[in-house]
């Protein structure tokens, strides 16, 4: 007989790990009690203050979750909604009801399954819910371009292989579909090692925790677009509170029913590990949106440059040298403080002046992808979606004629430890091809590009998504252009 551990099978492991936790008479008790306060409902929620019910914060995160589907151009009146890991089926029973959808919910847990199907039958939808039980990561063939929209709580982090189930999602989803779906996550810094993630692993049925940059990066290469994210972090600490205190009050009813002393305790433990853990930066907790983009009509690059005339550039290596009066290399925080007060390092350009316009100062997540030779990205700082920036041929030459610059502020680049492509010019109004520079840096000091200096995105040379960390102004003014339409020009770099 082969017994089924996380070195040899790890996804059938991790099923039946899965299926313990949730599925068990012990943990349904348990998550109903606690997690779910009585309702249908095992996921975190959204809370004004203290004294809001476990049950009203789960119902707020849910219409969130609707209201930015909507948002993101969806139309839920009859639409076809998949929730993935769908649990006792309280998001399905809410779609279903509020916006006469039809929900197929996929599930691994079969009396989790069963209540779904009960209570949708007593809310009256029993018509517009249909349960598959199955692992999520496993999705029928059949249902190619079949979702409206794909929904899910806190259930990706139970899957082994995020990338996978990513390139699952955008190939049942049609063609301009939502994927909408909150996680638990662990944070972006240094803090969050796998030793201070060991109070969510050893009660819950997973291998390693994503992070929010993983997860842009996954959309990002299965061609999902359109991408937002929004951080609720500050609500965990009240969500594990909450679980606390549940246990508390219902510690002999939860005995009396089958769950043991030392379940209580250990999970108990574990959610105060968690609480310190939350306000280290340890763990996060946020809701992403995203689109399936349309087929777009793939014009040959030859078609887009013809009758334009080509400047060519060859990269250089990026020094201070080479950046001159473009930027800086910087290797911590301090130096990025003091090129901000350093008004000689940026000519004309004024740049944060006051300590209100300083606290402005925004860092989040850039994911930078290769999509068929094309180079796409999002800027979450600014919220802002960047398309079809650059453009790769046969011959390992990349052509660019959109540039940009930000008016108020330095924009700094972090370091990734891989070589990217930096395409600049110096500030001025009258942008003219040749001022062009094209920098290739090692990846081993944040780059920091002075305000008013034109610039493309920093462009990976592997052909692979990237993950940066971009830091500026959320309120900079951006200012765009087009070399083809205002100088009839493309910039054509030439790699060795």
């Amino acid at each position: 007989m082969t017994i089924n551990t996380k070195e040899n099978d790890p996804k059938t492991f991790l099923n039946q790990l899965v299926l313990e936790q949730y599925n068990s008479k012990q943990g349904q008790e348990f998550y109903r009690k606690v997690m779910g306060d009585d309702g249908h409902n095992i996921h975190y929620g959204l809370y004004n203050n203290i004294n809001d019910s476990i049950h009203e914060a789960a119902q707020k995160i849910i219409y969130h979750m609707s209201q930015l589907a909507q948002e993101k151009g969806i139309n839920l009146k009859g639409a076809k909604v998949l929730d993935l890991g769908s649990g006792n089926g309280g998001a399905a029973h809410y779609l279903s009801k509020t916006f006469d959808c039809f929900v197929t919910c996929v599930n691994l847990c079969p009396e989790q399954n069963q209540v779904n199907l009960q209570r949708a039958e007593e809310l009256g939808v029993s018509d517009k819910i249909n349960v598959v039980e199955c692992d999520f990561e496993t999705l029928p063939e059949s249902w190619q371009e079949s979702f409206d929209l794909v929904w899910s709580e806190e259930a990706f982090c139970h899957a082994k292989n995020r990338q996978n189930l990513f390139t699952q999602i955008a190939r049942i989803l049609k063609e301009g579909g939502v994927l909408v779906f909150s996680d638990i996550m662990c944070g972006e810094g240094e803090l969050s090692k796998e030793s201070k993630l060991s109070s969510f692993s050893d009660r819950n049925a997973i291998l390693d925790l994503a992070k929010p940059s993983d997860y842009l990066k996954y959309s990002q290469a299965s061609c999902l677009k359109n991408i937002t994210y929004q951080d609720f972090s500050h609500h965990l600490s009240i969500n594990f509170t909450k679980m606390i205190q549940q246990i508390d009050a219902n510690y002999g009813e939860m005995l009396e029913k089958g769950v043991s002393a030392d379940y209580l305790h250990q999970f108990r433990k574990s959610l105060s590990d968690r609480l310190v853990a939350t306000d280290s930066g340890c763990f996060c907790w946020g809701c992403l949106a995203m689109n399936k983009g349309y087929k777009e009509i793939a014009y040959p690059l030859h078609a887009m440059i013809l009758g334009k005339s080509i400047i060519e550039l060859t990269p250089q290596k990026m020094t201070e040298l080479s950046l001159a009066h473009l930027g800086k290399l910087v290797k911590s925080d301090s130096e990025y403080s003091e090129v901000q007060n350093d008004q000689s390092n940026l000519g004309s350009n004024s740049i944060l002046g006051t300590n209100e316009e300083k606290s402005g100062l925004s860092t989040d997540v850039m994911s930078i992808c290769w999509e068929g030779g094309i180079v796409s990205a999002s800027n979450m700082a600014l919220n802002c979606v960047y398309q079809n920036v650059a453009f790769g041929d046969r011959h390992n030459s990349i052509y660019i004629e959109w540039f940009n610059y930000h008016s108020k502020s330095p924009q700094k680049f972090s370091a990734t430890g891989k070589k990217l492509l930096y395409v600049l010019a110096p500030a001025g109004e009258h942008l003219e091809p040749h001022d062009f520079v094209a920098l290739i840096s090692d990846g081993q000091q944040d780059v920091i590009i002075n305000p008013g200096v034109w610039h493309t995105v920093p462009i990976p040379l592997d052909n692979e998504a990237e993950v940066l960390s971009p830091t500026q102004l959320a309120d900079d003014i951006t200012v765009n252009n087009y070399l083809a339409s205002e100088k009839n020009s493309w910039l054509k770099i030439i790699l060795a």
